[in-house]
């Protein structure tokens, strides 16, 4: 998806508002008109927003970028939409009462978390974020901070939580690693 718009932002602020209201107009939009999907599921479109990086959008002076994942967290699974935060700085999550609050309203809306291996450092802000959503225990706080590369700690539920090992095919881990890998559907050229 490509974002344009006639004036040039100039700050950080103007960006993530242009962002901010095209997507929330568009998920807007999308979830009110959704009677297509009640009488013919298989013709229906599911709405996936994805934040990666959604650390960059944390900014107590600025939550804009917040209370849209925070509006969509509690609304866009009624119309069978998905929303997916990706971040890799819990901390920013937890940075003043009010972003804490929204963060876990966010957490606690999610229907699956995905965590990969924390430093120590993270974890009480994992388990700061998780107090409401079911905590995190000290032996799960061990099994994440030990994960290898590739182990998720996946929580599927207050009291429901296991670990996932994702196993990458060779070939893959060849497009990635080897620079000069040429393979059927893709090249690093």
């Amino acid at each position: 998806m490509i974002f344009w718009h006639k004036k040039k932002a100039k700050t950080k602020t103007e960006v993530i508002t242009v962002i901010y209201d095209f997507a929330k107009n568009a998920a807007v939009d999308t979830l009110k008109n959704d009677r297509e999907y009640r009488t013919h599921r298989e013709n229906a479109w599911w709405d996936i927003i994805v934040i990666d990086e959604a650390h960059v959008f944390i900014d107590s002076k600025f939550p804009l970028a917040l209370d849209f994942m925070y509006q969509m967290a509690k609304r866009i699974r009624k119309y069978n939409g998905m929303q997916i935060v990706i971040t890799q700085n819990i901390k920013d999550f937890v940075g003043s009462e009010e972003l804490a609050r929204k963060s876990t309203a966010i957490i606690n809306a999610c229907q699956y978390s995905f965590i990969f291996s924390l430093a120590p450092n993270d974890m009480h802000d994992l388990c700061t974020l998780y107090e409401k959503a079911g905590g995190i225990s000290e032996t799960e706080q061990e099994q994440i901070m030990a994960a290898p590369r590739g182990r998720a700690f996946v929580v599927t539920g207050p009291t429901s939580r296991t670990t996932l090992q994702i196993e990458t095919p060779k070939e893959i881990e060849n497009m990635f690693s080897d620079p000069l890998y040429e393979g059927t559907s893709f090249s690093a050229f």
